[in-house]
């Protein structure tokens, strides 16, 4: 039944936006869909037809006829075209064919960060505040009065416009309108059409202000509609994305749930408008996550210990809890360094056939494109004095200023065979050593390339580690050293690789310890023999190397007792540096 534009009503949408969405409508070709809501139906389920989204309507409706067009303005936006055609309340109810939304870098999002220019935003902002005061805002913000005067001493940055942002955004009075803009209203940000660059400015720095403050943090956010993504792929939410500390907030749906590790976003306390037992955790829009694993696997509830294989190739994740999940998608997202997430679909595997499953994911290795890879040549003074007088007092909080400060001992120990050692050299070699923040740190400067001249937590550590491990390389030779994971990596032989961060290495074969899935044997030029600089026992005789080495795949070697110096490995990589290096970042922050 084909769509007639003269019947179409909307409900609840400005009238602004009617013609827009007439045009969305007629340039979509939409035929009328399927079903007649009764009554009697306290949920009802409604497909779109051609696209197959399912959506949970709380309240029910009698539709006599006609065309309605349902047009939500949350971030997840439907619509819905009944016809005419009499459905009855069971027929509605088997009707639960689904359209994933994809998981990507969200490139209509409105992600201003302000890095450079919040002063002066500061300054135009309350004219941006009196156009925009007006319909729903103007009613949310001075109902959000009360809530924006709970502050903490210990945050004495935020000011009232802060914390009422919080509360706005919180109050849920506009969330829905307010992200369905961020996500969408790139082409209309810095024009009058961008109804909110006040609230979105105020959250983003209040945000930003907590941020400084905490450490990473693991969250967890559930929805009632499904998603999907590749591994691998870098995505971000695209909005001010609301997730919590609490897994079991079933009330927030489980078609699609996400395990978020994010060092960007902001534990909100008990600032928000909602109870505080939620212990809220907000995302900014700007954010970029890796999605590095997909899963296939229904957990059954009397299962103690669960385990989960990843869809490939052989990482075997046991969780500690037993979940009963009866079919949508759960993804965990993460910055650690082996993040997995799992897709859970209707097929029903029994216990004792899902402890069978040991089926893993691989790594690519490949120039590493996204890593933070600057290398100092040329800048190296200039450099010194920014760490010195910006850097390293903005960033020594959280877990590096914790890391930092136990690191303290470690770097005392006397060197006189390297002078131009620094304590701060050495204090870095000791706090990445130490496995404090080895894992954050790594995953920063593996993925960071494009937050590195703005929101990188880590320019003092990347600076001093990189300048060590020159500093000592002067008075070494190329050395050959070896590696261990229980990950699969993949590659192809002669093509040239980065490892992308600061690998450790040791001049030992036999440190079974770290692994046997993927092995490698590198013949390193630009890397540093540790020695007993370092926080890790001096027997283990560590080499590390840093993210701007060029190496080859010169021999790939597959099966376990193919190679004599790791007989147990399933497959080995030989690795052979010429002393090359790729530096796309070089200097980019010193200049």
């Amino acid at each position: 039944i084909p769509v007639d534009l003269n019947y179409v009503r909307f409900s609840n949408i400005p009238e602004s936006r009617h013609d827009a969405l007439t045009q969305v409508l007629q340039a979509s070709s939409v035929k009328a869909v399927t079903v007649l809501l009764t009554a009697e139906m306290k949920h009802s389920y409604l497909t779109t037809g051609g696209v197959g989204l399912t959506a949970e309507m709380r309240r029910s409706y009698l539709i006599t006829g006609g065309i309605v067009l349902i047009v939500g303005l949350s971030g997840l936006m439907w619509w819905l075209v009944t016809s005419a055609l009499q459905t009855s309340a069971l027929q509605i109810s088997a009707l639960q064919s689904s359209e994933p939304f994809p998981l990507n870098m969200a490139p209509d999002a409105v992600d201003d960060m302000y890095d450079g220019c919040r002063e002066k935003m500061e300054t135009v902002i309350d004219t941006y505040f009196k156009d925009e005061l007006v319909g729903n805002f103007s009613v949310a913000w001075k109902r959000a009065e009360s809530c924006s005067k709970k502050r903490h001493p210990e945050d004495k940055a935020l000011t009232k416009n802060h914390m009422q942002a919080i509360c706005v955004y919180t109050s849920n009075n506009i969330y829905t309108e307010f992200n369905n803009a961020v996500r969408t209203g790139k082409k209309d940000y810095g024009t009058c059409c961008f109804k909110f660059h006040s609230l979105h400015f105020w959250l983003t720095r209040a945000i930003q202000i907590l941020n400084k403050k905490q450490e990473c943090r693991t969250s967890y956010r559930r929805t009632k509609v499904g998603f999907n993504g590749k591994p691998h792929s870098i995505i971000r939410f695209g909005t001010f994305a609301s997730s919590s500390k609490l897994p079991d907030l079933t009330r927030f749906g489980s078609k699609t749930c996400f395990k978020i590790k994010s060092c960007l976003g902001a534990y909100l306390k008990d600032y928000s408008s909602l109870n505080r037992k939620e212990e809220e955790v907000l995302i900014p829009p700007y954010e970029i996550f890796q999605i590095t694993n997909i899963k296939a696997v229904l957990l059954t509830a009397e299962m103690k210990h669960s385990y989960l294989t990843t869809g490939r190739v052989g990482l075997t994740a046991e969780m500690k809890r037993s979940y009963l999940i009866t079919g949508g998608i759960v993804l965990i997202v993460g910055l650690s360094g082996l993040v997995w997430w799992l897709v859970t679909s209707s097929l029903q595997i029994s216990a004792p056939q899902i402890s069978a499953l040991q089926i893993s994911e691989s790594f690519p290795l490949d120039m590493a494109p996204n890593a933070v890879d600057d290398m100092y040549k040329g800048c190296k003074e200039k450099m010194e004095k920014k760490v010195n007088n910006k850097y390293f007092n903005e960033e020594d909080v959280g877990t590096f200023k914790k890391a930092w400060k136990n690191a303290e001992e470690c770097s005392n120990k006397p060197h006189p065979d390297n002078k131009d050692l620094t304590k701060d050299h050495m204090q870095a070699i000791c706090v990445y050593t130490s496995n404090d923040i080895y894992e954050e740190f790594n995953k920063a400067v593996r993925t960071g390339k494009k937050t590195y001249t703005s929101s990188f937590k880590f320019h003092s550590f990347h600076f001093w580690l990189t300048s060590a491990i020159q500093i000592l390389n002067k008075k070494q030779k190329c050395q050959i050293s070896y590696r261990r994971t229980d990950n699969e990596f993949t590659g192809k032989l002669r093509s040239y690789i980065r490892f992308g961060t600061f690998t450790s290495s040791s001049k030992l074969t036999n440190l079974t310890d770290f692994g046997s899935k993927t092995c490698f044997e590198i013949k390193s030029c630009l890397g540093a023999y540790l020695k007993d600089y370092s926080n890790v026992d001096r027997e283990e005789q560590q080499v590390l190397i840093p993210p701007y080495e060029k190496f080859q795949i010169t021999k790939i070697i597959e099966g376990k007792g193919k190679f004599r110096l790791m007989p147990d490995c399933e497959k080995v990589f030989i690795l052979k540096s010429k002393g090359k290096s790729v530096s796309h970042l070089n200097c980019k922050v010193a200049k």
